[in-house]
């Protein structure tokens, strides 16, 4: 399971990073967090409290509508089994994060109209 998570925590960095969206991506066997608006690992709550709970909620959502399932909560973790183990689920994965991610980007970034 640990490489497992690695490949999916691996997937989501990258687009963290192609997408230059500012999270911190924390990850350990098969669980993975991503914390918007972080640029490193926090280590204290007062930490994790900075991180930005309106793109994660944001984030969470759109993933639910790509029908990836993950906890709403933003101080939570992604949590893997070993049904996503195959190739076809990490692709899956991969595509529903990009997706994700670009709304998120989008929806942060874009000034809305008076």
């Amino acid at each position: 399971m640990a490489r497992i998570g690695g490949e999916y925590c691996r997937v989501v960095e990258d687009h963290v990073e192609e997408l230059k969206i500012r999270a911190h991506v924390s990850c350990f066997r098969s669980t993975l967090t991503i914390y918007f608006g972080l640029d490193t690992q926090p280590y204290t709550l007062e930490e994790v409290l900075k991180a930005d709970v309106k793109q994660y909620r944001l984030f969470a959502q759109y993933m639910r509508r790509k029908g990836v399932l993950v906890n709403p909560h933003p101080r939570k973790r992604m949590h893997l089994s070993l049904a996503h183990a195959d190739r076809a689920a990490i692709e899956f994965f991969s595509n529903a994060v990009y997706e994700a991610l670009k709304k998120v980007k989008f929806e942060t970034t874009t000034p809305t109209s008076l």
